[in-house]
């Protein structure tokens, strides 16, 4: 408790010291704030695409708030309150996104002649190939697996191992050894959209934006392909998911820096 008290007095300290540039008459004022989030037994406790429920609880878990008023402003760092109900969160987000585009463009520009340029690339990508360990792993387990009965077993981890065995397997057997990885660049005007044929993280997104040579940039996954989770060579260092080799994420270590130049290549030559 001592350790998260330290970490939760530092925050605040942090935070005071952004906000001690505004006007010395305004008078400041903090609050602060706690709530019990302990879920309770059998509620689900992860976004991953395989489950994890809460099975025991050991320690109450707490969330903490600040709260920062100087009369003209308020500032928060806490968690939104979203609804709980099935859906509804999803609902929320996406109303309150809609909302925002349509304020958004009671002020947009318009141009009745705007220019329209499109610029098409390739990227050679070799996929990734399992050791000849996982490999022969991977195959003797398919030889001694009943698919038919898969579900019926009380561990599905066992399922799970069975099936990602069989992808392995799948993977090397039917698919090829390299890629023509296809990337665009469409410029509308004083904006460009580079489009990238698989899951890319935001982080990809940044950086195009970042170099991008145009006043309005955004990127579009999962346009014209799919191959997989892309995620930059730092990502396999940390061992997410979306390294893990199978046929969601299967291309070379590299592939996101050689298919990110490769569209920021693209979109250089749009805005000359």
């Amino acid at each position: 408790m001592k350790k998260i008290n330290y970490v939760f007095i530092c925050l605040l300290a942090v935070w005071w010291s952004l906000i001690t540039d505004i006007q010395a008459q305004s008078p400041i004022k903090a609050g602060a704030a706690r709530e019990n989030i302990t879920p309770p037994l059998g509620t689900i406790i992860n976004g991953d695409f395989l489950p994890m429920y809460a099975r025991e609880i050991h320690d109450s878990l707490y969330a903490k708030a600040l709260a920062f008023d100087n009369v003209n402003t308020m500032d928060f760092m806490i968690d939104k309150n979203y609804p709980k109900d099935n859906y509804e969160k999803l609902k929320m987000i996406a109303h309150e996104i809609s909302d925002s585009i349509v304020k958004s463009l009671r002020h947009a520009k318009w141009s009745e002649n705007p220019v329209f340029k499109v610029a098409n690339g390739e990227t050679n990508v070799v996929r990734r190939q399992p050791s000849e360990k996982l490999l022969a792993w991977a195959k003797d387990r398919v030889r001694k697996t009943e698919f038919t009965k898969l579900g019926t077993a009380d561990k599905a981890s066992d399922d799970i191992r069975s099936l990602y065995a069989l992808d392995l397997v799948k993977l090397d057997y039917y698919e090829p050894l390299s890629y023509n990885v296809p990337t665009q660049a469409i410029r509308i005007g004083e904006g460009t959209i580079g489009t990238l044929p698989g899951e890319f993280f935001s982080e990809t997104g940044l950086k195009l934006k970042k170099t991008a040579p145009c006043k309005y940039y955004f990127s579009i996954s999962l346009a014209n392909g799919q191959f997989g989770y892309v995620p930059p060579a730092s990502q396999f260092l940390l061992g997410g998911y979306e390294t893990w080799l199978c046929s969601g994420s299967l291309l070379e270590v590299n592939a996101e820096e050689k298919i990110s130049n490769t569209l920021a290549g693209l979109i250089q030559s749009l805005n000359k």
